[in-house]
């Protein structure tokens, strides 16, 4: 027999807030790495990367790997000046167009 529980707590806006604001870290150092993969990426991932021609799915992986606490040490070490959910979005010039996550930030016009 199958109960029917309210779903309140993964509706709540404490709750919300928390996961938006895990997404935007997710993001952001994914961002941060694809921008300089050479720098930012392990040495092993970096062989991986290059071995398939700079695919971000090999960069995507490491992200997706790290745990909670990796990636908030990540995004802290990465983006120390922004602190946790204050960081704001990058913005790119002459977005006319969609934008596709590139592996240069030549059009990066700076924090917004």
């Amino acid at each position: 027999m199958l109960l029917a529980l309210p779903i309140t707590v993964i509706t709540s806006p404490a709750v919300q807030h928390l996961e938006f604001k895990g997404q935007e870290m997710v993001v952001a150092v994914f961002e941060v790495m694809q921008a300089d993969p050479a720098r930012l990426l392990p040495r092993e991932e970096l062989a991986k990367y290059d071995a398939v021609g700079g695919d971000l799915r090999v960069i995507c992986d490491v992200v997706a790997a790290m745990t909670d606490t990796h990636l908030l040490k990540t995004y802290e070490r990465v983006l120390p000046a922004h602190g946790i959910g204050v960081r704001p979005p990058l913005t790119f010039a002459a977005a006319s167009a969609p934008v596709q996550l590139s592996k240069k930030l030549d059009n990066w016009t700076g924090w917004a």
